[in-house]
């Protein structure tokens, strides 16, 4: 999990917040490129500089948040007059979370832009801000809340792609569908969880060195682990 004082998301929560928004969808464009953990970070981040957030979770089919934070699901729909009775608090320092819904059929409201356009606008008289969750953008599944919808509903969305596994081509493909729904896009989120630095590379490199010169591979590894600058990221 992203620690919520790491540099970039400081720097992410400070653009949002310099442009006064108060609800927006963290989306990835597939699966496995950090989207919840992302979301959870921000949420996290915001309360702990004092605003009351909730974190909404509508990846109904695999939701991540309710494993993430230990939090179970619960039955609900957009259309609840005793929708704010289901929320959780999550620790003392001002987030909240409404988990996914129980598995099963899902209300028509999930799939109504209007509908959940309704429920965010009332539950912002609550918060200060409002961080979604929703499933991968281009994977397409009946069962689940459909992603678009929610972006339309909350009118903006921050990318979260991850370095060597989010595909160019998706990523364009995305960001035009979103385009012609009139979603505003934050930005795009970049984790190079899986790009290693150069000094990562440089230790790996000289360890294969260790079968026929151990000692001599231990030295190198410790001389380049000695340059800070070499794993820097730009």
């Amino acid at each position: 999990m992203i620690p919520a004082n790491y540099a970039e998301i400081d720097t992410l929560y400070r653009q949002i917040v310099s442009r006064n928004v108060r609800r927006f969808v963290v989306a990835s464009v597939s699966p496995g490129e950090g989207a919840t953990t992302l979301a959870y970070s921000l949420a996290r981040r915001a309360s702990r500089a004092g605003k009351r957030v909730l974190l909404i979770d509508l990846n109904v089919y695999k939701p991540s948040l309710g494993p993430l934070l230990g939090v179970e699901r619960i039955a609900w729909n957009p259309n609840l007059d005793d929708l704010e009775d289901k929320i959780v608090n999550f620790g003392s320092d001002g987030m909240s979370v409404l988990p996914a819904p129980v598995e099963g059929p899902l209300s028509p409201a999930f799939r109504e832009t209007d509908a959940l356009q309704r429920m965010l606008d009332r539950l912002e008289a609550g918060y200060d801000l409002i961080v979604l969750d929703v499933a991968p953008l281009l994977l397409s599944n009946a069962r689940n809340v459909p992603p678009f919808t929610v972006c339309r509903a909350a009118g903006m969305v921050l990318l979260a792609v991850m370095m060597r596994v989010t595909r160019q081509a998706n990523l364009e493909r995305a960001t035009a569908l979103l385009a012609d729904e009139g979603v505003t896009i934050l930005g795009v989120a970049t984790s190079d969880r899986d790009n290693p630095s150069l000094g990562a590379e440089l230790e790996r490199e000289a360890m294969r060195l260790k079968p026929v010169f151990p000692a001599g591979a231990e030295w190198l590894a410790r001389q380049v682990r000695k340059v800070n600058f070499l794993y820097e990221r730009p």
